[in-house]
């Protein structure tokens, strides 16, 4: 019986494994090429660009070269090393640049100044290039609500000794013009300055803000002429190989500048703080001799209680001193914080006059819920000293402070007599 011969399969690529791993080895070399190029520096402004073509042939058994001539000279055929004459370029001005803002600022209004608002400005052309800086204040608005007052531009000076990146006082610049000094706006290529926007926050300008609105400052960087000192222009008229420094623009569009006009911009946001302090008092009777604590009423012999509430409604921080309160002369201070129960009964411990509790904070339970002896009490008058019941602890920094949205609580007792 006839068996069909069993056809063995080939070994080795077939052409469409063949064609899959060409197409992928060239995918891998453009790519690997690509990144090789961009971590390349940008070739810098002016450099010339040389190169002259050799040309071997042969007349009969001689061999001869001929090296090739510039165009404007009509070339070159005369024989030869030596005898031609070099075609070269010189690169020409890319410029390109980047604002970013790296710090904005909450500000207590009336009460602060020179606030910062931080920027990185980088140079990413293939030179040295020198920029003016300029602060501009944004349209009042939705996001816009108030302006600042003396509106100034330093610039980091990085040999000065303070940290690079962030304002110092004292050490960074104020940024004047283009021309001269240590702020002069100079960047090398592909190096990155600092600069910053300081102002005062006034409190009326156009009006009082709202706690938690917003003043919009713009930090434009624009390229000047580092001859004329004017802003810089492109050329439009066509690459000349001989001059040199003709000025591309790449530099994308930012929030206060269009795409390609030698200009980048960011903008910085101060947010209006303010402390809004809503206190009050209240006073319920909690015990009297005859009802005991099951209704009383305010009778003599009674027991008050009394509750002060200080609620900071704002979003800045109010630094407490002390609190200072008067007693009535028909009342007498009960140095115990009695409770309902008896006028011998302390809520926690004899002489244990003051409760203090404190919510919406992020303090140690020992601050937010404490209590503060009859010591605080004298000559008729409560007063309590806010620097030592409020300490310097984990993010406060101070003592007396009360954050914005915290409710600090104090109870006490009283008899009426």
């Amino acid at each position: 019986m006839y068996k069909p011969k069993r056809i063995k399969k080939k070994e080795g690529l077939t052409m469409k494994t063949l064609s899959t791993l060409l197409v992928f080895a060239f995918v891998v070399f453009a790519l690997t090429l690509a990144s090789t190029k961009t971590a390349e520096a940008a070739t810098a402004i002016n450099t010339p660009i040389v190169n002259t073509a050799t040309v071997n042939y042969n007349v009969g058994v001689t061999p001869l070269l001929v090296e090739s001539g510039n165009d404007t000279i009509g070339g070159n055929s005369t024989t030869g090393l030596g005898a031609g004459t070099a075609t070269q370029f010189l690169v020409d001005n890319l410029v390109n640049l980047t604002v970013v803002n790296t710090l904005s600022s909450t500000v207590l209004i009336g009460d602060t100044t020179q606030q910062v608002l931080a920027f990185s400005v980088t140079n990413n052309g293939n030179g040295p290039q020198r920029y003016i800086f300029t602060a501009t204040a944004g349209v009042n608005g939705v996001d816009d609500i108030f302006d600042m007052d003396t509106v100034q531009v330093y610039v980091d000076d990085a040999l000065g000794g303070g940290v690079v990146g962030t304002y110092d006082a004292g050490i960074d610049d104020l940024w004047v013009d283009a021309s001269s000094g240590p702020a002069s706006g100079v960047i090398a290529a592909g190096a990155t300055a600092y600069v910053y926007i300081l102002a005062d926050a006034s409190p009326t300008s156009p009006v009082a803000p709202a706690d938690a609105t917003t003043s919009i400052y713009w930090l434009n960087a624009q390229t000047v002429d580092d001859a004329a000192l004017i802003a810089l222009v492109e050329d439009t008229d066509g690459d000349d190989e001989t001059t040199g420094e003709e000025a591309v623009f790449a530099d994308l569009d930012g929030p206060n500048d269009a795409v390609q006009d030698g200009i980048h911009s960011a903008f910085g946001t101060y947010t209006a703080s303010s402390v809004i302090l809503n206190v009050t008092k209240s006073v319920s009777t909690i015990w009297d001799p005859y009802n005991a604590g099951t209704n009383p009423l305010a009778i003599p012999g009674s027991l008050a209680q009394y509750t002060i509430t200080i609620a900071n409604t704002g979003s800045g921080t109010a630094n407490l001193t002390t609190i200072v309160d008067a007693l009535d002369a028909n009342l007498l201070f009960n140095p115990d914080h009695a409770t309902s129960l008896s006028p011998t009964v302390p809520t926690n411990a004899l002489g244990d006059a003051y409760h203090i509790t404190i919510a919406g904070s992020t303090r140690a339970v020992a601050t937010t819920d404490q209590w503060v002896t009859s010591a605080s009490f004298g000559g008729g008058s409560t007063t309590l000293d806010m620097t030592v019941i409020l300490p310097i602890e984990g993010l406060y920094l101070t003592t007396g402070e009360l954050g914005g949205g915290e409710t600090l609580t104090v109870t006490f007792v009283a008899e009426v007599l």
